[in-house]
């Protein structure tokens, strides 16, 4: 009977485990956000709940940091006052890195604040500044800063930035940020990213910030292509060390490594690898432009990234994606079968600089 007794016990155990494990990791509504009136406290870092903004974005939370005695460190004037009246407000989503509510939060509030002090220029200018065709820069020697993958994100990361456009939402009275990716190429600060991060009419500015929380406005579009979807921004970051640019395709054969260091999907300073897989030309508004495309992993977020070599050097930029599907059934797509990744080769970044006489 003890026997008996002591199986079913067992049964009933990894039945309990099991379950577990599906709620954790499986369950639908795990991607949605559970409610709840009080803010989240986790570790050193405070998540604030300021409104019920879309769950796909999160971007309605203040992360505040605590000092030595567990108190915020900044006071956050828009939290409403709890009453009885006080709708539920939203908790952190699970699975969700503290370190990307940090920098989410961060971007966001210290973007705001050159808004308010008139600091930023506004997003209908910087459009119209698109049509600049080049620029006089002074670009660092392509000294090679990495020997393999490794060495490639402990060098280069820093030099990797966000790229956020500032909005309100229909929610609170914060500034949210639409976080792309780009990267430092001079010593004085200037910018790469893509074409249609900056081309986005429903911000109102832009700015930048690194990786150690320093946050500078775009002041002004310095050149770019809408063909190659390439564009180089002034900002006023000082200090950051740029990224050597290889000079052509020679330094990204059909075969070799590459890494990309990018914020899919606002996972901030993710590191893929992968292979260049293709060189080519593809089709533009007016005449065939540069391609190239890897095998390294991005997505939404991951925009004017860079995509390095195994010496650290720039061999191309984040662009796009394009999806191979094996079916469309009642104009649903199925069956995933590939990602093309299509990136922009340095030598469309090249087209957009001059070298000073």
């Amino acid at each position: 009977m003890r026997r008996i007794f002591g199986l079913l016990l067992l049964c009933l155990l990894f039945t309990q485990i099991d379950r577990v494990e599906l709620d954790q990791s499986c369950c639908p509504q795990h991607d949605e956000p559970a409610v709840s009136a009080e803010p989240t406290d986790v570790g050193q870092i405070e998540v604030r709940p300021h409104c019920d903004a879309s769950a796909e974005t999160n971007l309605c939370w203040d992360v505040v940091l605590q000092d030595e005695n567990g108190e915020a460190s900044q006071e956050d004037e828009s939290e409403a006052e709890e009453t009885e009246e006080t709708p539920p407000q939203p908790r952190v989503p699970n699975s969700v890195a503290l370190e990307d509510l940090r920098l989410r939060s961060l971007i966001g509030r210290e973007g705001g604040k050159l808004i308010e002090t008139n600091e930023t220029v506004p997003s209908a200018t910087l459009i119209e500044q698109l049509e600049r065709e080049t620029c006089e820069l002074t670009l660092p020697e392509p000294t090679p800063i990495a020997d393999g993958a490794v060495e490639v994100y402990a060098n280069a990361n820093m030099s990797v930035v966000m790229v956020g456009g500032l909005f309100k939402c229909d929610h609170c009275d914060n500034w949210h940020a639409n976080s792309a990716s780009g990267f430092v190429i001079t010593e004085q600060g200037h910018v790469v990213t893509n074409h249609h991060v900056v081309n986005n009419a429903d911000v109102e500015t832009l700015v930048v910030m690194t990786r150690d929380g320093r946050v500078s406005p775009v002041l002004e579009v310095l050149a770019a292509n809408e063909a190659d979807d390439v564009a180089i921004l002034r900002t006023n970051l000082e200090g950051v060390t740029p990224l050597p640019i290889a000079p052509s395709g020679e330094a990204a054969p059909v075969g070799s490594p590459v890494h990309v260091i990018s914020h899919p999907n606002g996972r901030h300073y993710y590191f893929s690898s992968g292979v260049v897989a293709r060189q080519g030309m593809v089709t533009g508004p007016d005449h065939p432009v540069n391609a190239l495309w890897i095998t390294a992993d991005y997505a939404r977020g991951s925009s004017g990234a860079p995509i390095l070599n195994d010496f650290g050097q720039v061999v191309a930029v984040v662009r796009s994606t394009s999806s191979v599907y094996y079916s469309t059934k009642d104009g649903v797509q199925r069956d995933l079968q590939m990602v093309f990744k299509l990136c922009s080769p340095t030598e469309n970044i090249l087209d957009l600089i001059a070298t000073p006489e």
